[in-house]
């Protein structure tokens, strides 16, 4: 037996560390930011105009907060206060201060912003002012607090969680509850008494959408239920959404399911329609009581007023759901609550209006386009369609295009012609293919999940015309990709399950890709690989990115970044490297050697 002293192995280890940091040096990795794309006409979920209508609050799905100065629409001041759509703006009387109800409640000084408030967990509604302009109410679960109470003492409590509050000018409180029920509490009372239960009526599964006391009156609204202004009954066709009142109560407006609000006037006895692109999201009255903000799913916030075109109100961040690049890096297909192209180097966006999926080409600026009864070839530059494929099934959305022009739309490969090529058999247990990775030699690999929990799925492997040439019941797959030379194939799965948890834990494999057999195995957790080359590997792994030696499966490098990295696109000559954010996309020069 050869024995090694402690000396001899240090310095082994010395030289293997040495090594490494060479490799590391010699094949360095680096990221160079040309771009920064935010992605604008986001929903905005909740706005507030400031009593003397000098400045506009708004919010959206990202939780970001934005004070404009009106009417210039200058920005004052914006701020992250949640990572939670938000569901509640509200000035102070005095215009000092902004309550604004994400997953957390936080109260801001409306001036500059500064977070004066924070409870935790108090959202996304469920705030009012008290009179005095100074105290407020805020529900946190089934209790409401008063500010100046003790936390762990609350002003009263509720058997479903409290959504939203409202004081009369006698100081006493209305809340409505996660059932649709309106309470009122009285001044100086902890006792709750119910006003109404919409279960009574007939109404089951109703929630609170909103409750609002102005000029004496009491508006009440639950889903799935009508209008209620006092005892009175308000018709009205359609499901409400959210509603607006004004300070006098002379006028209010209530959302619908039916794109449109209805605006009423004269304490109620007049109304007119506004008709709207999109379901609405939020409204908010201006203090003259003639101008209305709505803003619509579609992200088109206005100003409205009677007998005068809308005023348009700016957009704020969208959230980014998909992210496609063509093969050469020169276009961007974003998804937010449509396809729309961006030009990696500037200019306007071109919409997709009909597109349902979207995945890179075969070559240069190439998208293939899914609508809902074709398939579309389209030469993204220039707006031009290559060819059309008659489809009503749905192309895989991490797929594309491979050797020999193959594609799979359903769980079928097709040619480029559609004309089917194969089928996925009928022992494959999965529904939805996540991901399709294309070998040089023209053979084919799809994996991918399905089952409520995630926790079905495989591995397919075809030859190049298509023909199966096996699979691997391993697991929801992740990522997939052919090594350069076609002889192997790289992957992550998911492992183990457990009922109702999906995979309790993960794992990166490479295989042979004729014979299938596993040559290697790592517990990671990797959700994209991607090839640089013949021996390093670029690498999404829990928030990082990396780069491995596809030989020894070992970490070389950690990339820096300023933001998680939960996937990524590369250009085929491995030059443009874009990055996806909630509000867009950073696009990099990336230098290897």
């Amino acid at each position: 037996m050869h024995r090694i002293s402690v000396v001899g192995w240090c310095v082994v280890a010395m030289l293997q560390i040495s090594a490494v940091g060479r490799a590391q040096q010699e094949g360095e990795v680096k990221l160079e930011l040309l771009r920064t794309l935010s992605v604008d006409g986001g929903a905005i979920t909740a706005a507030a105009f400031a009593h003397d209508g000098k400045a506009l609050a708004t919010a959206n799905f990202l939780g970001e907060l934005r004070v404009l100065d009106m009417p210039v629409q200058t920005v004052r001041w914006r701020a992250q206060p949640s990572d939670h759509w938000v569901g509640y703006l509200e000035f102070s009387a005095d215009g000092t201060r902004l309550a604004c109800c994400g997953r957390h409640l936080t109260v801001h000084d409306a001036l500059t912003g500064k977070v004066l408030f924070r409870s935790e967990h108090a959202g996304p509604s469920g705030f009012a002012w008290h009179p005095d302009g100074k105290r407020f109410a805020y529900a946190n679960g089934t209790a409401v607090y008063l500010s100046g109470n003790k936390m762990d003492v609350p002003w009263a409590s509720f058997e479903y969680p409290a959504r939203h509050l409202s004081f009369a000018d006698d100081e006493s409180l209305f809340v409505g509850d996660n059932v649709g029920r309106l309470w009122h509490v009285a001044v100086g009372s902890r006792i709750t008494e119910l006003r109404h239960d919409p279960r009574e009526h007939g109404y089951r599964g109703a929630s609170s959408l909103a409750v609002v006391c102005a000029g004496g009156k009491v508006f009440d609204l639950a889903s799935k239920c009508a209008l209620r202004c006092d005892d009175a009954v308000i018709d009205y066709p359609g499901e409400y959404g959210p509603l607006a009142v004004t300070k006098d109560a002379r006028s209010f407006a209530a959302g619908s399911s039916n794109k449109l609000v209805r605006w009423w006037t004269e304490s109620g006895d007049t109304f007119r329609d506004v008709k709207l692109d999109d379901h609405v999201r939020a409204l908010a009255f201006h203090p003259d009581g003639e101008t209305l903000f709505i803003s619509t799913r579609a992200g088109s916030p206005a100003l409205y007023a009677a007998d005068k075109q809308p005023i348009a109100v700016a957009t704020m961040h969208a959230r980014l759901k998909e992210l496609r690049m063509s093969p050469d890096g020169t276009i961007l297909a974003l998804k937010t609550s449509g396809w729309a192209l961006y030009a990696t180097a500037g200019g306007a966006p071109k919409q997709l209006p009909n597109a349902q999926y979207v995945t890179p080409g075969r070559r240069g600026s190439e998208l293939l386009v899914q609508e809902r009864e074709r398939l579309v070839v389209l030469e993204a530059r220039s707006n031009t369609e290559l060819a059309v494929l008659p489809s009503k099934s749905y192309l895989n959305e991490n797929g594309g295009t491979g050797p020999g022009d193959l594609l799979l739309v359903g769980d079928a490969l097709v040619d480029i012609k559609g004309e089917k090529v194969t089928e996925m058999p009928d022992d494959v247990l999965m529904h939805l293919y996540a991901t399709v990775a294309h070998a040089s030699d023209g053979s084919w690999a799809v994996g991918g999940g399905s089952g409520f929990e995630g926790d079905l799925g495989g591995l397919v492997v075809t030859d190049k015309h298509g023909k199966l040439r096996g699979f691997l019941d391993d697991g929801p797959v992740y990522t997939l990709a052919f090594s350069p030379d076609s002889t192997r194939i790289y992957y992550g799965c998911g492992t183990g399950t457990s009922s109702g948890m999906g995979p309790t834990g993960s794992s990166f494999r490479v295989i042979d890709a004729r014979t299938l057999k596993r040559i290697d195995e790592k517990n990671a957790n990797v959700s994209q690989w991607t090839f640089l080359d013949e021996k390093r590997a670029l690498v999404c792994s829990e928030g990082k990115l990396q780069v491995w030696d596809v030989g020894t499966l070992q970490v070389v490098q950690t990339v820096p970044l300023d933001v998680p990295c939960h996937g990524f696109e590369l250009s085929e000559d491995r030059r443009t490297f874009v990055l996806g954010r909630r509000d867009g996309v950073r696009v990099y020069r990336l230098h290897s050697n």
